[in-house]
């Protein structure tokens, strides 16, 4: 049998003004996120067509992200600009790992930069 490593989560929202994102509850929840952790994350731009059935994906991007007080998280200016994403466009967020808000931060880099270089996201 072929393993593969699944997402935590993964979940679609609106992006506001400011490239804030909102994490679900349940979400938060489950993996005891709190103010400070990081999330690896892809980061796709979608479009729902709800009469197809059909969510259409026009670009992701990979980023590291930190949670805010409130359970937002805040999308790069650089994905927001590579993905030409504006207010109110929708996202999907896909978690590959947390790690809490202890984590050396220079780890935290080495761990993008070695996601870049292996999968080739968002180069």
């Amino acid at each position: 049998m072929k393993e593969s490593k699944e997402p935590l989560a993964k979940f679609q929202a609106k992006m506001n003004k400011d490239g804030r994102v909102s994490l679900p509850k349940q979400i938060k929840d489950v993996l005891g996120l709190e103010s400070d952790d990081y999330l690896k994350v892809i980061i796709r731009k979608i479009k729902a067509e709800k009469s197809e059935g059909i969510i259409y994906v026009y670009g992701q991007e990979f980023a590291i992200l930190r949670v805010g007080i409130r359970g937002y998280v805040v999308i790069p200016q650089k994905v927001r600009r590579d993905l030409n994403l504006k207010p109110n466009d929708s996202v999907e967020i896909v978690i590959l790992d947390y790690y809490p808000s202890t984590t050396d931060s220079s780890y935290i880099s080495e761990i993008g930069i070695k996601y870049r270089e292996l999968n080739g996201v968002g180069q």
